[in-house]
């Protein structure tokens, strides 16, 4: 990536930071759904964690988030 300093022109991007069109890409149900189950369980660990801010809360937050299948690990 390179930067033009003295003369205001666009900035250079490399082609990986491009977007790339994803038109043919699809989303499942069933991947929206481990997507929903998996904010949820971060939303519920948080609350955990603010209810309890010590030691034993982040142990339990761990145990929790280390039990809870993810939608890679499951499908």
């Amino acid at each position: 990536m390179a930067f033009h300093r003295g003369n205001r022109s666009p900035v250079e991007v490399s082609v990986a930071f491009l977007p790339v069109a994803m038109d043919d890409v699809r989303v499942t149900s069933i991947e929206l759904f481990f997507d929903l189950v998996f904010v949820f369980t971060i939303t519920q660990l948080t609350s955990l964690l603010v209810a309890e801010p010590d030691g034993a809360g982040v142990a339990k937050v761990v145990l929790i988030f280390g039990t809870t299948p993810s939608p890679r690990r499951c499908c």
